[in-house]
């Protein structure tokens, strides 16, 4: 069982002048205290450090130029003095008995490396009638404490449990076996580390919630920009499984399920992204890695979309005209793109 004093929590922050003392702030107000608070900073313009600074030890502040926020999670990590890590967005906040929750649930398993906390999700103006817990929302049941397996997460994580790693607590060592989080994805790099993660270790779950994550707070100064339905983040969430998939061939039958039946989900909007832009190509490209991955009726379908000449007319027609076409993000990577998409 981890001491809170093993405990590095990790803050990335880019340009949070007016949210990082509030996350600070929760991990200090806790029942029990860290061995230190190390915020990441991306290379932020603003006052994020001088805010930072201000509180004195336990928090230190490291810097890097931007490079998003899996590149700051990994300088944070490779900076930390404490065998434990978790980790706080900078636009979140911590429940006060969060470690001291997550360390007493560990001491009923002292061999495990890994442990996740259930956390709240709040988005909308009435924070009452908006708030989730994670757990709940992702089909997870988890009673008190509980021990899974390795892989029992994965398919949660394919369908509604959001890879939210503010609810983690793990043994450094994990971390590094790892390999940290993949700096070529943008937005959710946290999901294919947790996706990753679930495979790899048994995994504690405390169904008692520990964070806060908000979605009202300051969304115009996310470090990861916005993306949504962008369709440049398919061919991250395709890739995702794909690596996954790849990495772990001796997964539960269930998981492997999941995550092909996920990435050909994720494949139908990227297919048609494609066809709405005119390059058949690249919608047949996709349409043929996915059925790749095993047969799907949709998928089989939609061979009318990547027709030449006709395939773009046929969707219009079937789909309405499908509206504006979304941007592709540009922090989107043209080797990650190509890759999933081309």
């Amino acid at each position: 069982m981890p001491d809170p004093s093993d405990i590095s929590v990790v803050i990335p922050a880019f340009n949070r002048e007016k949210t990082i003392g509030r996350a600070i702030r929760s991990v200090l107000d806790g029942t029990v205290q860290p061995g230190e608070i190390i915020v990441a900073d991306d290379g932020s313009s603003d006052g994020t450090v001088r805010a930072a600074e201000a509180f004195g030890p336990p928090v230190r502040v490291v810097s890097r130029a931007n490079g998003g926020p899996a590149a700051a999670r990994n300088m944070g990590v490779a900076q930390a003095r404490c065998p434990w890590i978790t980790f706080l967005d900078s636009d979140d906040y911590y429940l006060p008995t969060k470690l001291e929750s997550q360390c007493r649930a560990l001491g009923d398993y002292p061999q495990a490396r890994v442990l996740v906390s259930n956390g709240y999700i709040l988005e909308g103006p009435d924070e009452d009638a908006d708030k989730r817990d994670n757990f709940s929302y992702g089909k997870l049941d988890a009673q008190s404490v509980r021990r899974a397996a390795a892989g029992e997460l994965t398919p949660h994580l394919c369908a509604d449990l959001a890879g939210y790693v503010e609810g983690l607590l793990f043994d450094k060592a994990v971390w590094e076996e790892l390999g940290g989080m993949d700096e070529s994805i943008w937005g959710i790099e946290d999901l294919d580390f947790y996706m990753r993660l679930s495979l790899a270790e048994e995994i504690v779950l405390l169904a008692e919630p520990g964070y806060v994550k908000d979605y009202d707070m300051q969304v115009d100064q996310r470090i990861t920009s916005d993306h949504g339905c962008d369709p440049g983040f398919f061919a991250y969430y395709i890739r995702i499984c794909q690596k996954a998939l790849k990495a772990y061939p001796d997964m539960p039958a269930e998981a492997s399920a999941a995550l092909r039946s996920r990435a050909q989900d994720w494949a139908r909007p990227l297919l048609e992204y494609h066809v709405r832009s005119g390059d058949r190509r690249a919608a047949a490209s996709v349409r043929r890695r996915a059925l790749a991955l095993g047969p799907n009726r949709k998928l089989s379908r939609m061979v009318l979309f990547t027709l030449p000449i006709v395939g773009r007319l046929l969707h219009s027609v079937v789909r309405g005209g499908g509206g504006e076409l979304a941007q592709r993000s540009p922090r989107v990577s043209c080797a990650m793109w190509e890759a999933a998409s081309v």
